[in-house]
């Protein structure tokens, strides 16, 4: 017999039609006699429901170019020597406004980067942090899920430490908006993950807020399979 803490782990194995057929049956019978597990259900629908309206966009004919210069030169890069290419097989990041830009494609070479940056972030003040997928082809069902740090939020999203929803991408380069709100001082990894059939494509950022407030941030390796 299912107990309410299994029935709440495998909620989105549940809605994704991802369980056997017993297991279904089991969690449908608990539902049935427990308002818990029902108001934790209805919870979690909403939050994927409205997840599914954050911003994943095409990008701008110009964005690539307006991006991957400011990457060349916060690295030195000369263009003569290395195409946009080259630099965006790497993860690179910048900083404009209150925004922070982290941009990959399929291509990862070797390449040592510099110290972290560091950027001033309040504590409770929300920073929109913008990844930048490239799809080689339109892709209809893509799962997304994005893993915080105990440490930072989704701004909406209070307590929740993973989200996972479906969407889609246009073939090039599509940007996800995540507005992250530092909740407290400490290091962590924000892990966003994406799943188009076999392939998978994941980002692994460093958070890391000081006493003074700020947030050193640095992306580790792509690893995609």
């Amino acid at each position: 017999m299912m107990k309410c803490t299994d029935i709440q782990k495998y909620l989105d194995d549940y809605l994704d039609d991802e369980m056997s057929l017993g297991e279904q049956k089991a969690v449908e019978a608990h539902m049935k006699t427990c308002a818990a597990c029902q108001q934790a259900l209805e919870a979690h629908e909403a939050i994927r429901q409205t997840l599914h309206s954050l911003p994943v966009e095409e990008a701008s004919p110009a964005f690539e170019e307006k991006v991957f210069t400011a990457v060349r030169s916060h690295y030195g890069i000369r263009s003569r020597l290395f195409g946009n290419r080259f630099v965006a097989g790497f993860a690179t990041a910048m900083v404009a406004s209150l925004t922070v830009w982290f941009a990959s494609t399929m291509y990862v070479p070797q390449l040592d980067t510099e110290a972290p940056q560091i950027i001033n972030l309040a504590m409770h003040q929300a920073r929109t942090v913008k990844l930048v997928f490239e799809a080689p082809m339109d892709l209809a069902e893509v799962t997304l899920s994005v893993q915080l740090p105990e440490n930072v939020e989704l701004e909406g999203y209070a307590g929740q430490k993973q989200l996972v929803w479906q969407t889609k991408l246009n073939k090039g380069q599509n940007i996800l908006a995540l507005p992250v709100i530092a909740t407290g001082n400490g290091q962590g990894q924000l892990v966003a993950q994406l799943n188009y059939g076999d392939k998978t494509k994941q980002f692994h950022i460093i958070l890391k807020t000081t006493s003074d407030g700020a947030l050193i941030y640095q992306i580790n390796k792509l690893k995609s399979a």
